[in-house]
C-alpha cells in the first residue's frame, strides 16, 4: 500500500459485487464494494474500516483497487497543498458562487 508516519500500513482487503437500485427498486448497474481495514502493526488492533464503491470491472485485481482507494488521501493533501501556495486556504467560500463573490470584490 504506502508508507505511514511510522512506517508501512498493515491492511486486510475484500471486494465484492454489488447489484445498484434504481429509485424504482429496479436492478440498475453492477458495481464493487471494496472495504478495507487498516489495522496496528504492534498491536494488530483494528484502527479504521473504510468502504468504496468502484464501478470498474469485477475482476480488478485487489492491489489495483487498493491503489486507486489510498490516492484519495495524496488527492486531498495535493489540494490542501495548492490552496497554501495560492493563499486560499482560509477561503470562506464553500461553493462557487461564494467565491466568486468574493474574490471578484477583492
Amino acid at each position: 500500500m504506502r508508507d505511514g508516519a511510522k512506517g508501512p500500513l498493515v491492511v486486510e482487503m475484500v471486494t465484492c459485487p454489488v447489484v445498484a437500485r434504481t429509485p424504482q427498486r429496479q436492478e440498475g448497474h453492477e458495481e464493487i464494494l471494496v472495504v478495507i481495514r487498516y489495522r496496528a502493526r504492534d498491536t494488530d488492533r483494528v484502527v479504521n474500516v473504510d468502504g468504496y464503491l468502484s464501478h470498474g470491472a469485477a475482476a480488478t485485481a485487489l492491489a489495483t483497487c487498493a491503489r486507486v482507494a489510498t490516492a484519495e488521501h495524496r488527492m486531498e493533501a495535493c489540494l490542501q497543498r495548492s490552496k497554501r501556495e495560492a493563499g486560499l486556504a482560509d477561503d470562506a467560500g464553500r461553493h462557487w458562487t461564494g467565491w466568486h463573490q468574493q474574490h471578484t470584490r477583492s
